[in-house]
């Protein structure tokens, strides 16, 4: 009993220093690639290894597009989007419970490394979800079932996964937004110096001509000013 009780105390110590590691890690990434890169780097090696990629949901197309990867080769085979209902990825973002594949056939991927490689014993995918919406789907290919300290593991860090993709994709929303309107200041304003300019130009030769008004100078257009909160 005593055994068992300490074996429990740490998986606990495990689950929390890994859930705090990848959690700490995550939070400062300052892009969606930067944020899956962080957490499949960091989190297969505690999973056993394998094969993983990290699916980010677009805005309107409502598709699941990869953005990180670990382990895995290129080739024209390898999806880089999924949309709802397409696929394990686009099963578990449907129904926003983990799917799994078992019986992997020997063409379908091989978990390399410099020793060798072979297929992988299973396929699983875990939906990051927020407020009831599926943000991100992550997949993994590894040759053993993880354990229970392994899938408490994930069921503690991917709410955290979720919360800071929440966070990190609104604040790119805000940002583009607010370099989309830098720009369109900026544009408007170089068009006011130039028609002023024109203006300029053009009035001395109009007033000598009986009959015509001469074009008036739009007013100064004072440079507008952002303030960009950190994110």
């Amino acid at each position: 009993v005593l055994k068992g009780g300490a074996s429990a105390m740490d998986d606990q110590r495990w689950v929390k220093a890994g859930v705090a590691k990848l959690a700490g890690e995550v939070q400062g990434a300052d892009s969606l690639a930067e944020l899956g890169e962080r957490l499949v780097s960091g989190l297969v090696p505690l999973l056993g290894g394998g094969v993983a990629a990290f699916f980010v949901r677009e805005g309107e197309r409502d598709a699941y597009r990869r953005v990180a990867a670990w382990g895995l080769g290129d080739g024209p085979a390898v999806p880089e989007a999924f949309v709802p209902g397409e696929g394990l990825v686009g099963e578990c973002a449907r129904t926003k419970v983990t799917a799994r594949l078992e019986g992997i056939p020997a063409g379908y991927l091989r978990i390399s490394s410099g020793l060798g490689g072979a297929a992988p014993a299973r396929v699983t995918a875990w939906p990051v979800v927020s407020r009831g919406s599926v943000l991100g789907v992550l997949e993994l290919a590894s040759f053993q079932t993880q354990g229970p300290r392994e899938a408490a593991l994930l069921e503690e860090l991917l709410p955290e996964v979720a919360s800071n993709l929440e966070i990190l994709s609104r604040n790119l929303a805000t940002r583009e937004l607010l370099e989309r309107t830098q720009e369109q200041a900026r544009k408007l304003e170089e068009q006011t110096v130039i028609r002023n300019e024109n203006a300029a130009y053009l009035t001395p030769k109009l007033a000598a001509i009986p009959g015509i008004t001469p074009v008036k100078p739009y007013p100064n257009v004072t440079r507008l000013s952002y303030y960009m909160y950190p994110f």
